[in-house]
């Protein structure tokens, strides 16, 4: 019986040290059951990404267009393996877990993929909070409510004949809607095992992003709620789902409120207060009447000149 192949595709552009990173953790997965196979999408980068891909013996490949999507679509039709792995270029995978996911499906040739928990870190990698989620009892009800970073689920590189390319014309959240498209056509299993060391950007740096990633989102999920027909969840399941997903963008943009007004930045706070309740109006005053700063941190934003106190 030969050994079994794992696909990782890691999308880049001009992160080579984050890379380098990430690359030690995909190397970390190989033994002598199972192969790994490393491709790197390389999406238009001018700093040292080919050297760092030469000394990881991976398989480099331009981008035939621009963005995560072309970039990982251009990845998955290479993919020569029997299982395969999505990867961002700054997040590392655990190794022996990820390994549990690939035994997962080799034991069930009816599943098309198995996910694990996300562990989120901070910029230096450090993990903190809990890994998520704690159990999964039905994976597409769980997929429509919660965003699973795709670092955490291995499929079946055949799942790519019947699911497709992740679609570009969602320049953000085009991992989510994929792998939603995939629970709707396969089953899945979860693995109650941490997978993905998930980095997060600190508060105040990513305010255009996130207002990018909240109109994809919007878009991703009534999509797929169309798409699911009779298998999508209940109504008033659906509509607390949404309510959530906007409420976690409003918490979001309340963080970075704070993080801007920590460092005098009257503009940035507006910016980010604004989007908190662009997000949802409800979360956005719920939050601001538990934490009574954030009311005078909105009044203090909206007058002219310094901030004056800050917290």
């Amino acid at each position: 019986m030969s050994t079994p192949v794992l696909s990782v595709v890691i999308p880049t552009r001009n992160r080579a040290a984050l890379l380098a990173g990430a690359l030690a953790s995909v190397e970390a997965i190989g033994s002598d059951r199972l192969k790994v196979e490393k491709i790197v999408i390389d999406d238009g980068s001018t700093d040292d990404t080919g050297l760092v891909a030469e000394r990881y013996g991976v398989r480099l490949l331009a981008s035939p267009g621009r963005g995560a999507s072309a970039a990982r679509n251009h990845g998955m039709a290479a993919a020569t393996g029997e299982f395969l792995l999505f990867l961002d270029d700054d997040d590392h995978l655990v190794p022996h877990h990820v390994r549990r996911l690939v035994d997962m499906l080799i034991g069930d040739p009816d599943l098309g993929a198995a996910f694990g928990q996300v562990q989120l870190t901070d910029e230096r990698l450090v993990p903190f909070g809990d890994p998520y989620p704690s159990q999964v009892s039905d994976p597409l009800h769980y997929m429509f409510g919660n965003w699973q970073q795709i670092g955490s689920v291995v499929v079946r590189t055949a799942v790519r004949e019947t699911v497709g390319q992740f679609d570009a014309s969602l320049v953000d959240s085009e991992d989510w809607d994929w792998l939603l498209r995939l629970l709707l056509r396969h089953r899945a299993a979860f693995v109650a095992v941490p997978c993905v060391l998930f980095r997060q950007r600190r508060s105040g740096s990513q305010d255009a992003l996130s207002y990018r990633r909240l109109a994809f989102m919007r878009r991703a999920f009534w999509r797929n709620v169309r798409r699911a027909g009779n298998r999508r969840p209940p109504v008033r399941d659906l509509l607390r789902m949404y309510a959530r997903h906007n409420g976690n963008f409003a918490a979001h943009f309340l963080l970075s409120a704070k993080a801007h007004s920590a460092h005098g930045d009257a503009a940035g706070c507006r910016v980010a207060l604004r989007g908190a309740f662009i997000s949802s109006p409800l979360h956005a005053a719920l939050g601001m009447a538990r934490e009574p700063g954030l009311l005078g941190l909105a009044v203090r934003s909206c007058l002219p000149g310094p901030m004056g106190l800050q917290h």
